[in-house]
């Protein structure tokens, strides 16, 4: 788990499989605009395991947020949908966007507060050996740009780190 807070400080905590006292205390943080980016990264129990490495990378910025998942087995970024009608009826580059920690990106992915973003992780916390149940709803999570996609290592290099190990 990694936690940079709003005073550009950071601090890289050992992870861990499980939901943890540090990671609850780590996401009261988050809710609390305490912090402008949290990561969480797990790794299988196992190599039968689907969708691990997986991380979660929460943002905030000026009170707005946007949460992003990333699956290192199939190279898949995706970001937690804020407003599901604009996504489902946006058609090719006509979408607005807005900027976000100095990214241009479509409206429809920053979320204007938490709660949405906190309901969704604790579906995911909730059954962790069954995440597609939660990540492959329809409309839920889309692509960070829907016209001109960025390869999976760019966007893990900035959310995650370089390496394709976990920290």
């Amino acid at each position: 788990m990694e936690k940079i807070n709003t005073d550009s400080g950071s601090s890289l905590l050992e992870h861990c499989n499980e939901q943890t006292e540090e990671v609850r205390l780590a996401l009261m943080e988050f809710m609390q605009n305490k912090l402008c980016r949290l990561r969480l990264s797990w790794r299988a129990a196992n190599d039968k395991e689907p969708y691990f490495p997986f991380h979660i990378v929460l943002l905030q910025e000026a009170g707005r947020y946007m949460m992003a998942y990333l699956c290192d087995d199939r190279q898949t970024a995706q970001y937690y949908v804020a407003d599901r009608t604009t996504y489902v009826n946006m058609k090719g580059k006509n979408y607005s966007k807005d900027a976000f920690m100095g990214n241009t990106v479509p409206a429809y992915l920053i979320h204007k507060d938490a709660c949405s973003i906190r309901n969704c992780l604790d579906l995911i916390f909730d059954d962790m050996a069954y995440m597609p149940a939660v990540l492959n709803q329809f409309d839920a999570f889309a692509n960070e740009n829907p016209a001109k996609l960025r390869a999976y290592e760019e966007i893990r290099a900035e959310l995650v780190g370089g390496n394709n190990e976990t920290k």
